[in-house]
């Protein structure tokens, strides 16, 4: 299937490899185009490969804003999956039923999601 858009982090990691592309608010840490897409490249293959997301497969995520969020959404988008943001306010209740209504085929967290035994 061709692609809906196009893809412009490996457009941009072509066109302006180590410009920088994202800044880490905490550390101030730079992220060029080419060492994004490289971290795109190897999540959506992951997901593709280890997890079979692929065209219209959920993925809900529920993380803190940093560069692994925006790197799972856009390894959603290259494979055309739908990146479903969960609110990390919310109880936990409320995202249960959330899942329910919205089921994923994977569910990323930046924490664990369940208290440890």
């Amino acid at each position: 299937m061709a692609p809906i858009a196009v893809d412009w982090v490996e457009y941009n990691a072509r066109r302006f490899g180590d410009a920088p592309a994202l800044q880490t608010a905490e550390t101030r840490a730079i992220i060029s185009w080419a060492e994004l897409e490289s971290l795109v490249a190897g999540l959506a293959g992951a997901l593709r490969d280890t997890d079979a997301i692929g065209f219209g497969d959920r993925v809900a995520v529920l993380a803190d804003n940093d560069v692994r969020f925006f790197v799972l959404q856009f390894a959603c988008m290259r494979l055309g999956a739908i990146f479903v943001p969960r609110n990390r306010r919310l109880t936990r209740m409320v995202n249960l039923r959330f899942a329910l209504f919205l089921p994923a085929k994977v569910a990323v967290s930046s924490t664990p999601l369940l208290p440890r035994t």
